[in-house]
């Protein structure tokens, strides 16, 4: 586990672990073993529960929804131009509670519109059948995001910029998702996506499971 917490934070390669750890084979074939087995979603549930247990429920009811464009390098596997953000790589979605614990995320090519990645949390929202107001911002205005909410028991809250709005306002509950974004990017191997294929998720969990920013 601290050599997966060393790859991840330093983004090197799994062949330079330095000496101290065990041979880099061991530890990424451990690594493989643990993400098919889901170990780190299992990880990352619990470890929210836990948070929550200080002064809240550990069932939450509130969920804020948003996403992130990463740059991914040259590696073969699914990635797409995000054109609003001019980024050449993946989307990260984010499923939030209310103190901005993970509670569901997954990786899809950037340049999917970001009304479309909600289905990419199918797998992880069911874990949580206690959410029932999901806040987004102005993008997943579709109609197809509000079906999204009602196929799976929320209600829908777009948190919208006042029109008069000039410069830099923070926008209700909008920044708690954007923390937790800020809290990923301390890791170096986070910064960009470098998985071939989207199993890069799991590189989120490990560093979520591993260092717990709150």
């Amino acid at each position: 586990m601290a050599a997966v917490a060393w790859h991840r934070r330093t983004g090197g390669g799994w062949r330079a672990l330095p000496n101290g750890f065990l041979p880099w084979r061991t530890v990424y074939g451990w690594f493989r073993r643990w993400m098919d087995k889901g170990l780190f979603a299992v990880l990352m549930r619990t470890l929210a529960r836990r948070q929550r247990r200080c002064g809240r429920r550990p069932t939450p009811r509130l969920t804020i929804i948003d996403t992130q464009s990463v740059k991914c390098i040259g590696v073969r596997g699914p990635r797409g131009y995000d054109a609003a953000k001019r980024v050449v790589g993946r989307k990260r979605v984010m499923m939030v509670d209310a103190e901005g614990h993970i509670l569901a995320m997954a990786i899809v090519p950037a340049n999917v519109q970001d009304c479309d990645t909600l289905s990419a949390l199918d797998e992880g929202k069911p874990f949580w059948p206690s959410l029932r107001l999901g806040l987004f911002d102005s993008v997943f205005r579709a109609k197809r995001c509000e079906e999204w909410c009602n196929l799976h028991g929320m209600r829908r809250r777009v948190v919208e910029k006042d029109p008069d709005q000039k410069g830099f306002v923070v926008l209700e509950r909008r920044w708690i998702v954007e923390r937790t974004f800020g809290w990923l990017s301390h890791w170096g191997g986070l910064l960009r996506e470098r998985a071939g294929r989207l199993i890069c998720v799991a590189c989120l969990m490990a560093a979520n499971a591993l260092n717990n920013p709150a």
